[in-house]
């Protein structure tokens, strides 16, 4: 069941293993550009990060899935944003070198001889009741595999005190297997010991047997405990006691395709942006009519917001949803042979009594408008690398007379959009130009095939 990261796989120019660690994360909670951006191994920019997001759901990484038990009524949404089956593809890809048939079937008679030990010893604190392989191991037209997929059932068996004294049990039952570490990782680092004998073949991918629930797929059953331990493999079309989709909807994890184009280009969605992540509790993004509250309806009335093209932006009172200040976000892309122009463009459609607003909120839509500013221009460069051409890419942000005069809000834009070296990879890093109110902020001169150094080409403000 493993899919497979090649060597050389690039996803918006970066390493398609920076897409398997940003999904992982995003499937771990941080479903935000700005909080992906703070995962140090990502090394990415938030404004990467929002380009990388908007790609995966354009391409159908992520669904909506309705949760199996339906929430109370007027509990929340009843539709959850999840990985799809395309996006478990690539989260769960291995990056290691496959591993022939032959190998695996040693691997996996290491485990079940180490599982029959383990369930026999009346010392043991863990009890293996049965081992379940899947994934490319039991296709038969298959010479290798990417890992040994191995789903254990298993249960702590001790009584209440040892998880009180977990060291000193392990330490006289067991001497020298586990270090030091607080109690949750220590049983996982002991079970692990007594699994695989030592340290884990970098070839099994372990799960549990909740994992294996929730996939509908084929699966073995190598090891019972109450029929003796190792058993005459029994194959399964799926787990008896699944709890994923029928065979109907069910779907292989197949790589995608990560360098597919589409027909034409859209400006990074403002919905990249989860809510509670912009950290201010005044600061609202609307991407469609429809997410408008009653109050904001006649500042918009008349203009189609559909979060890519347009949306909008406002600041509104503390714990009201009176707006202070309120801005539509507009943003185009025309295409000639020789220039990209993109352009966004900032007005201020409504300003409260008092004419002004805090710095802290007008920062905080400066950096949003910078962040997805940078977003498009590196899915404008990622588009002219993967079509084959080589027009400059001109980029310019555009305020309003009224929105210039806000405090904070230009330069705290400016501040995300004049360091292009957190967006763009090496490579993409040539004929791109930026402006804002007609002023050229900096540029990257050097052609595609010039061998200078790119970092010189840099032309700062």
């Amino acid at each position: 069941m493993t899919t497979q990261i090649v060597q050389g796989d690039t996803f918006l120019g970066y390493p398609a293993t920076t897409l398997k660690s940003l999904l992982t994360s995003w499937s771990r909670g941080k479903h935000d550009a700005i909080w992906l951006a703070s995962v140090r191994s990502l090394n990415l920019s938030v404004g990467a990060c929002a380009a990388f997001l908007d790609e995966c759901h354009q391409r159908g990484f992520f669904e909506i899935r309705q949760p199996a038990e339906r929430p109370a009524e007027g509990s929340g949404t009843d539709d959850w944003l999840v990985l799809s089956v395309r996006g478990l593809a690539i989260m769960t890809a291995s990056t290691r070198k496959r591993v022939p048939k032959a190998r695996a079937e040693r691997l996996l008679s290491s485990i079940i001889t180490n599982a029959t030990a383990l369930s026999s010893d009346p010392r043991a604190p863990v009890f293996v009741r049965k081992i379940w392989v899947f994934g490319s191991y039991i296709d038969e037209s298959k010479g290798d595999l990417g890992l040994l997929d191995v789903a254990f059932d298993y249960h702590w068996r001790m009584s209440p005190e040892f998880y009180g004294n977990v060291h000193s049990y392990l330490d006289e039952t067991y001497p020298g297997t586990v270090p030091n570490l607080p109690e949750p990782p220590v049983h996982e680092h002991w079970l692990e010991k007594a699994i695989f004998g030592g340290r884990r073949s970098p070839s099994v991918s372990t799960n549990r047997i909740a994992e294996l629930l929730t996939l509908y797929c084929p699966c073995r059953l190598v090891f019972d405990s109450e029929r003796g331990g190792e058993i005459t493999p029994e194959d399964y079309t799926h787990h008896p006691d699944t709890t994923a989709l029928p065979p109907a909807n069910f779907q292989s994890l197949v790589m995608p395709e990560l360098n597919d184009i589409s027909e034409t280009f859209e400006p990074t969605t403002a919905s990249v942006f989860v809510r509670d992540a912009l950290r201010y509790p005044a600061v609202y993004l609307y991407a469609s009519q429809d997410d408008l509250p009653h109050g904001l309806l006649p500042y918009f009335d008349g203009i189609q917001l559909d979060g890519r093209r347009s949306f909008a932006a406002c600041i509104v009172a503390r714990g009201t949803l009176r707006p202070r200040a309120c801005f539509l976000v507009d943003r185009s892309v025309e295409c000639e042979e020789l220039l990209w122009r993109y352009t966004m463009r900032i007005r201020l459609v409504h300003l409260g009594r008092r004419n002004t607003v805090e710095g802290w909120y007008p920062k905080a839509l400066g950096s949003v408008f910078g962040t997805l500013f940078n977003a498009d221009m590196l899915r404008l460069a990622d588009r002219r690398s993967k079509l084959s051409v080589t027009p400059t890419i001109e980029l310019e942000s555009s305020f309003c007379e009224r929105s210039a005069r806000i405090d904070y809000l230009v330069s705290s834009m400016q501040t995300h959009t004049d360091d292009p070296d957190l967006s763009l990879p090496d490579q993409y890093k040539f004929a791109i130009r930026v402006l804002c109110d007609g002023v050229q902020e900096w540029e990257y001169t050097a052609s595609e095939e010039s061998e200078e150094d790119n970092n010189e080409s840099w032309l700062a403000r």
